[in-house]
This record gives C-alpha cells, sequence and structure tokens, in this order.
C-alpha cells in the first residue's frame, strides 16, 4: 500500500511539472508575441528605436523565430545599422535559406553604402534562390547598369521578359541598353536601385506576419 502511495505521489509531481511546463512555454509565446505585435506597430509609425526594444524582447523569447528577426533586420536597416542588419538577415538565412527576401534586403545594406559589388553579389543569390521573382532579376539589372556591366543587365533584363514578356521598363532598358548611342554617354544613375525599389523602407508593413502556435 506504502509503495502504490508513492508511485502515485511521484505520478503526480510529474504531472504538474509536465502541466507548469507547459504553462511556461504558452506564457513565453504569449509574450514574445505580444512584443513582436507591438514592435510592429511602433515600427509602422516610424518609432524605430521602441520598435527594436520590443521586437528584440520577442526575439530573446523566440531565438529561432525567422520572422521576428526579419523584422529585427528590417528595423536597424531602417536605423542605418547596416552591419547589425546584415548579421540578422544572415541569421534568418541560417533558419530560412529559401526566403530570398533576406539576400535583397542584405543587398539594399550594401546599396546603401554604395558598395556595388558586394549589392550585386546578394541581389544576384536572391535570384538564385527565387528565379522567378522579377523584383530581383530588376535590381541586378539597375546594379549591373550602374557598374557598367552590360551584358549582365542584359540578361536580367530578358529574365524579367522571360517571366512577363509585356513589362514595359524591361523592353525599355533592353532598347536603350541595345542603342549605340546610348553607350557613347555615361549613364550612371539611368537606373537608380534607391529610387526604383525602397522596399527597405516598406519591409515591415510589405510583410504579413501571423502569430506562431
Amino acid at each position: 500500500m506504502e509503495k502504490k502511495t508513492k508511485k502515485a505521489i511521484v505520478a503526480g509531481v510529474i504531472v504538474w511539472v509536465i502541466l507548469l511546463s507547459f504553462a511556461f512555454f504558452r506564457y513565453r509565446e504569449w509574450k514574445a508575441e505580444e512584443a513582436f505585435q507591438n514592435g510592429i506597430l511602433l515600427l509602422e509609425n516610424g518609432e524605430l528605436d521602441a520598435a527594436q526594444v520590443q521586437i528584440e524582447r520577442a526575439q530573446k523569447l523566440r531565438p529561432r523565430d525567422w520572422e521576428i528577426r526579419d523584422q529585427l533586420g528590417a528595423v536597424l536597416l531602417r536605423k542605418g545599422l547596416y552591419d547589425e542588419a546584415r548579421k540578422e538577415f544572415a541569421e534568418v538565412l541560417r533558419i530560412k535559406p529559401d526566403y530570398a527576401d533576406a539576400h535583397k534586403y542584405i543587398g539594399f545594406c550594401y546599396v546603401h553604402e554604395q558598395n556595388w559589388e558586394e549589392a550585386l553579389a546578394a541581389f544576384m543569390k536572391a535570384c538564385e534562390v527565387a528565379p522567378s521573382d522579377p523584383v530581383s532579376h530588376e535590381l541586378v539589372a539597375a546594379i549591373a547598369e550602374k557598374v557598367g556591366n552590360t551584358d549582365l543587365a542584359l540578361a536580367h533584363w530578358d529574365s524579367i521578359l522571360n517571366l512577363d514578356p509585356d513589362n514595359k521598363k524591361a523592353q525599355e532598358r533592353r532598347a536603350m541598353l541595345l542603342d549605340p548611342d546610348y553607350a557613347a554617354h555615361d549613364h550612371d544613375h539611368d537606373s537608380d536601385p534607391n529610387h526604383d525599389h525602397d522596399h527597405d523602407h516598406d519591409h515591415a508593413e510589405d510583410q504579413d506576419h501571423e502569430p506562431h502556435e
């Protein structure tokens, strides 16, 4: 009888430990989601410092959540903290290797620093991950034009036209690059990746983040 009582006590303790662990886990999940959503709202309102605090709080509670890290990278990018932003996007890619946008945002960090070679490499990686994404091809084409790599620019304008034969911008840029008169002039600023694709500033609004169960 005494043995049965001890077993019942042990079983009861185990059940309570499991229940407490589950309750703690759910509490952490709830606090993480609360902080994350608060951070998103603050980011949308342009309150970058406060948004960073909230999203970092969520990231500590859910370190493997790529969406939280993605938004933290967006905050850091908008604050001009490009090294830190790149690290967050690199971590996003470690968790979710098929997320092409992270390569694009790394590229935008380099664009802001006017590091065209690294920006081009990042955008080309985005094309490798998502070859059917016309935005990635356009970013490569824009940077390739900027650095004078006409062949590469043409190849990616052609890729866009393969995806969308009626794309007027690709048609116009391709025709322009093939125009002999165009080649005789300096057109360094004709295709500006900052002007044409200011996605880094709209990053938070473009993402649809659902709560994780």
